[in-house]
Order: structure tokens, then C-alpha cells, then sequence
């Protein structure tokens, strides 16, 4: 079977390249390159969307981003930004590329503020080469020239079109068990022509999934350390529903007002301290017992000191 895989590894072609002259030889230098140069001739007004998966950085596979919930389909920020950069660099016509380059979108994030952590969502369709395009004669592979070409009254596309859904919070952990997020309009980035009539998250704090009105805080409290799984859905305007996993980790549930609740307090009289004259007035000693600590004796001690 002759099929192309354009991935990273496609670099093995450039060694097997015909030779041309120097006048002719075509720049095949990098995988980017190379890669335009073996889909050179392919009629690009035919790919679905304008985005064609085997044209763009050929990281990892989308197929699995499509969507629906899977083990695989859980999202952080440098995955987000690697499947962003795999899409916009997948775009293959002749006009200007409706996706921002991933250098402005890094500015657009760096630049959100602080406060509640907003939510970063990626809506995008591409198109990709079907993997029996080649057996069923709809493109065809020269082995000459190690290039891809239309095959003239083909029956159907060679391209299948897919949805690719990327989400996840810019901040993945706290140091606290409370947190608030926030959907921004403004950092939704999208080639599909389509807008989000609702997105709603379960946060994994027991309280199922919470609709976010744009630019309006959702305030989150955990019970639990360690991580919890967020899953985003989004409804689109054409009512397709996409969704994925995230992870926020939390670092602890306890604070100091609980940590150090009163279990006892003796106050006043267990003990007391004589005033010095001209250094200090006196004072009475006191204690408080961690709720933990139920042996009414001191441990690990934290002293306060309180001089008028």
C-alpha cells in the first residue's frame, strides 16, 4: 500500500529526494519545508476548511482531540499551545490565515490579568488525508519526484474533516483548596466560524457541571487535596457539543484558622510573668491546643508575643 505518513519522521525523505541541479533543487532544509514541497501539488482549494492536518507541524496526532471524552483527551496549557500551533500552522491556502500566530496568542495570554483564572479554549476544524486515499486511487504518490497529486475524476474526497477542541485552565494549581475561574469571550480562539452558546464545567467539587456566563467569576471551594478533574463542555451555535478533560491540583485543604482552633484555652492564671521595671510591664501566659492534638499537652510550640 502506498501511503504517506507526513510526520516528524518525515524528514527520511529528504535523503531520498531526486537530484536536480542547483538551479532547480527545491529548498527541502527543514521538516516545514519539505513537507510543502511533497504536498506541493495538490490542489489546496479542495481541502475542506483550509486546514489540512499532514501540511501542519507534525507533532502528534489530532484525531484524539476531537471532542469527545476519552483517557487521552485531558488538556494542560503546553499541550493547548502545541495543538494550537499544530492547527494554525496546518492552514494550506493562498490567503491570509485566520489564526493569529502562536507568538500573539502567548502575548494574548500572558496578558490576562489576575484575579480568577480564565479558561482558554481552542474551537477548530481541519481537514486530513483519508487513510485509504491512496489504495482507492484518490491521490496518488510518485515515487519519481516523492510527491503527493490529485487524481483527475476521482468519485469522492481524499479528506475526512474533523473537530479539534482544546480547553484548560491558564493556572493548574493553588496553594489553597479555594480558587475562582472565569470564561473570557476574548480568549477563545476559532477557525470553525462558530461561537459557544454555552459553556459549562464540572469543577470535581461535588457540585456537577456549572454554567459560566462570560466575564462572570465562579467561585470553587475543594474538600480535598491532590488533583481533581475538570470537564469543559461547550455547545456550539450549531449545537455540536465538544468536550475534554483538565487537572487542578490542590495543594492543601487546611488553613491556619482551622489548623489552630481552639481545643482548650487556659486564660487567665497558668502562669504569668513579672513586670521588669523600665523594661516591660509584665504579662499572663496562655495557650491554645490544636483541634488535632488531643493529648492536652504542647507540641511543636508556636510562641506569640504580645509586649505593650
Amino acid at each position: 500500500m502506498k501511503k504517506i505518513i507526513i510526520c516528524c519522521f518525515i524528514a527520511a525523505l529528504a535523503t531520498a529526494l531526486p537530484k536536480f541541479s542547483k538551479a532547480q533543487a527545491p529548498d527541502t532544509s527543514t521538516i516545514d519545508k519539505l513537507q510543502r514541497y511533497v504536498a506541493g501539488p495538490l490542489d489546496k482549494s479542495q481541502v475542506p476548511t483550509g486546514f489540512l492536518e499532514d501540511y501542519g507541524a507534525p507533532f502528534i496526532p489530532m484525531a484524539a482531540f476531537n471532542g469527545n471524552l476519552s483517557d487521552s483527551n485531558r488538556i494542560e496549557m503546553s499541550l493547548w499551545r502545541l495543538l494550537y500551533f499544530q492547527l494554525q500552522t496546518s492552514y494550506c491556502q493562498a490567503g491570509t490565515n485566520p489564526l493569529p500566530s502562536i507568538v500573539t496568542v502567548n502575548t494574548a495570554l500572558q496578558n490576562a490579568g489576575t484575579g480568577a483564572i480564565p479558561i482558554s479554549l481552542l474551537l477548530g476544524q481541519y481537514a486530513k488525508v483519508k487513510t485509504d486515499a491512496y489504495t482507492n486511487n484518490l491521490l496518488y504518490f510518485n515515487s519519481t519526484d516523492k510527491r503527493v497529486y490529485d487524481v483527475a475524476g476521482r468519485n469522492r474526497s481524499p479528506y475526512t474533516t474533523n473537530y479539534l477542541f482544546a480547553a484548560a485552565p491558564l493556572q493548574a494549581n493553588n496553594v489553597t483548596n479555594t480558587a475562582s475561574f472565569v470564561y473570557n469571550p476574548n480568549l477563545v480562539w476559532s477557525n470553525t466560524g462558530l461561537s459557544i452558546s454555552q459553556l459549562q464545567v464540572n469543577f470535581d467539587d461535588g457540585q456537577g457541571l456549572r454554567t459560566l456566563a462570560p466575564n462572570t467569576p465562579v467561585n470553587i471551594t475543594y474538600a480535598d487535596s491532590g488533583y481533581h478533574t475538570l470537564t469543559i463542555k461547550a455547545t456550539l451555535s450549531n449545537n455540536v457539543v465538544l468536550q475534554c478533560y483538565s487537572s487542578y491540583y490542590v495543594l492543601t485543604v487546611s488553613n491556619t484558622q482551622a489548623r489552630y482552633a481552639p481545643l482548650n484555652i487556659v486564660n487567665p492564671g497558668w502562669g504569668s510573668i513579672a513586670p521588669v521595671s523600665g523594661v516591660h510591664g509584665g504579662g499572663t501566659i496562655s495557650y491554645i491546643l490544636s483541634t488535632t492534638n488531643t493529648t492536652g499537652m504542647l507540641k511543636k510550640p508556636m510562641t506569640i508575643r504580645n509586649l505593650e
